[in-house]
This record gives structure tokens, C-alpha cells and sequence, in this order.
């Protein structure tokens, strides 16, 4: 069955993930779309999230209002710059310390130190800042508990206020980068290797996105800290975030330990949240590892993950799976349109659909041979 654009007033969000690589596209209503990061099919080339939105009939060049970088890891920012492009209504939105006088002398240092077995994502990051000055547009930057956008509930069909927020990087995280950065710009060693700063992840966007009372977290590859300033205990410490319980959850770093912590699963989602993982199989022991599938498990009856080679056998017509996705309210339509996607829709107060490509599937799900 044909994937189709959303109505009007119908929630999508849909996660994509092959393998490496990773970005979430979000629609709010009424053809406003936001992109989050950045992935390249590693087989064919194609940039992910502009063909799905093409295959769906979406209007990347209107229909896409804003373009957010969570950190510039090259399995996040890989084909940004064409997504970018492509996007001419979009504002962008980035991390204040990915546009500092510091990182920019870094990004350009590295920029012609790039080979074949290292790409660089400073790199592709310089080019969309190239873009934006043509463009004569102001990077919008994301910090602890800020609002970048509001759709007042009488602008759009479903009748809510919708409101984008992000909740990190928080300001010890920026200082912090500052100092690692202008270390490495002090050390001419670095020139031979790919840029490379400690704590990339969490310079991580966080996303809250609130549709009245019903919310969606985000959370790009935002780790744990014990520091209260840094990661999410920066978070789940503030006063200024909002309040609302999210009901979808991108789970964190590719369901890593070091991005898990217990209470934004108890503080921060509800108690059934609908979690989406991002594999990331470019490790001797991929992630998510068997142990961190039972830790997720454990917080949700209801995680899928975007990719499964490990469980590639599995078929999207076990009874077993079938009964817990009714159990959801939720109906499966199988799809190869982009290499590990979930995309889950619904209209507020209704029931929602699951639509997955075929590598995807529950987290750890019966195996049927």
C-alpha cells in the first residue's frame, strides 16, 4: 500500500534509521514540517529524508518550515547541506557553539584534512553555514528551555496550540565545548585526524514539541552526566521546561547506557510511551546491545527499533506481533519506502497508524523462521 501525505490535522512523526545515520521528520499540521538531522542511503545515495517526503507528496520546498541539527556527528549531519537546500522556506536552527568563532576555525582547519575513510561532518556543517550567509539567514540557536516556534491553536486544523521547544544544550555544556575546542586548536597534531571533539553528543538538541496537552520528546544523542549542568540531569533539574508527560520518545544515542537515565522515563513520558530506537551498527557489538534492549524493554511494552539485522528472519505477519500492535490500537502497513523508517500518525484523541519499512519491527520481538 502507497504511503500518502498526512490530512491536515494529523500528527505524523517518523524516525529513520538504516543502520548509520539517523533523522526524525515531523509533521505538525497543515503541510508544516520539521526535519531533525540528516542520512544517506549507504546503497543507493539517495538523501533519506527528501525521498520520503517526495514519495509521500510533500513539498520540500515550501512544506518544510524548520531544519534542526542536533550536533554535527557525521551519522546525524550526513546530506544536510542538500536537505538544506532543498528546503528554501526553512529557517535552521543548530547549536550556538557550532557557529562560535572557535568552532568555525576547527571546522575549516579539518575541512581539507577529510579522506575516504573519514568524512567529515565539520565539513558539511561549513557548507550549510555558507549556504545560510547566501541566503542572508540568521542561524536560530537551541539552548536549555527555549521556544522556537508557537502555531496558536486558531492557525491550524487541529485546533491546539502547537509549540516547538528544546530543551538542550544547556549553558555549561556550551562553555565547556569552548574550552575542549580551542585545546584542540592549540595542538597542531589534530590536523591528521578527522574533527573530533570530546562530548560531541551532548552539544545534542532536545526537542520537546507540545500539541496542547499531548507532547513528543526527542532526544537526539543527549548522555548522562552526573555534572547537574551537563546532559540530562540538566534537563530533569530545570524549572523551565515544560511540564507535559511525552507520549513518543526517540530514544537517546541508539539506546546506549551512557545516554540512559531512569527518570526521564518516570519524570518525562508516560508510562506506556511509544519509544523509537536508531541502530548503530558500525561497532564490533552493535548498538542497541542485548542488554540495553532489556533495559528499554523494561520502562515499555511498546519500543520498536528502525533497523534489525540481528533479527532479520522476523516477519511482520506474526500473530504474536500482530496482537500487540492491536493492543496499541495501531495498524501496520509494511513499506520500503526509506531503509529503516517508523512512522507513526494519528489525530489528537484518535487512534493512531504504525507504518514500518521491512527492516523494522519491535524491539526484540519473536523470531518467526
Amino acid at each position: 500500500m502507497a504511503l500518502t501525505h498526512p490530512e491536515s490535522d494529523e500528527i505524523e512523526v517518523t524516525v529513520i534509521g538504516p543502520g548509520f545515520g539517523e533523522s526524525v521528520l515531523i509533521h505538525l499540521g497543515d503541510r508544516k514540517w520539521i526535519t531533525i538531522d540528516c542520512c544517506v542511503d549507504r546503497n543507493t545515495k539517495q538523501n533519506v529524508p527528501l525521498a520520503y517526503l517526495a514519495e509521500i507528496g510533500a513539498d520540500v520546498a515550501s512544506d518544510i518550515k524548520l531544519v534542526i541539527a542536533s550536533h554535527w556527528h557525521d551519522d546525524h549531519i550526513k546530506g544536510l547541506f542538500d536537505l538544506l537546500t532543498a528546503a528554501k522556506s526553512a529557517r535552521f536552527c543548530c547549536s550556538e557553539a557550532l557557529t562560535s568563532v572557535e568552532f568555525c576555525a576547527y571546522a575549516v582547519r579539518h575541512a581539507k584534512n577529510i579522506t575516504r575513510r573519514f568524512s567529515g561532518g565539520a565539513s558539511e556543517f561549513l557548507q550549510v553555514l555558507r549556504l545560510l550567509a547566501e541566503r542572508k539567514n540568521c542561524p536560530e540557536f537551541a539552548g536549555k528551555d527555549r521556544r522556537l516556534w508557537l502555531l496558536p491553536k486558531d492557525t491550524i486544523s487541529h485546533g491546539v496550540d502547537c509549540e516547538v521547544y528544546t530543551l538542550a544544550p544547556s549553558n555549561g555544556q556550551f562553555a565547556l565545548f569552548l574550552t575542549e575546542i580551542s585545546k584542540i586548536l592549540a595542538d597542531p597534531s589534530h590536523d591528521r585526524f578527522r574533527a573530533q571533539a570530546d562530548n560531541q553528543n551532548n552539544l545534542s538538541v532536545v526537542c520537546q514539541i507540545l500539541f496542547g496537552e499531548e507532547s513528543i520528546l526527542l532526544g537526539a544523542d543527549l548522555e548522562n552526566q552526573r555534572d547537574v549542568t551537563l546532559g540530562w540531569e540538566s534537563i530533569l533539574s530545570s524549572f523551565g521546561r515544560p511540564r507535559q508527560t511525552s507520549s513518543f520518545f526517540k530514544i537517546p544515542h541508539h539506546g546506549s547506557a551512557n545516554a540512559h537515565n531512569d527518570r526521564v522515563w518516570t519524570d518525562m513520558l508516560v508510562s506506556d510511551v511509544f519509544s523509537v530506537v536508531t541502530p548503530y551498527d558500525r561497532l564490533v557489538h552493535p548498538l542497541p546491545t542485548q542488554t540495553d534492549r532489556a533495559r528499554i524493554n523494561a520502562f515499555t511494552p511498546h519500543a520498536y527499533i528502525t533497523s534489525d539485522e540481528a533479527n532479520k528472519n522476523f516477519r511482520h505477519d506474526d500473530k504474536s506481533v500482530n496482537a500487540k500492535l492491536k493492543d496499541i490500537g495501531a495498524v501496520v502497513q509494511v513499506s520500503q519506502i526509506a531503509p529503516g523508517r517508523v512512522t507513526r500518525r494519528w489525530k489528537l484523541g484518535g487512534r493512531p497508524s504504525l507504518s514500518m519499512s521491512q527492516m523494522a519491527r519491535p524491539l526484540n520481538p519473536p523470531i518467526s523462521v
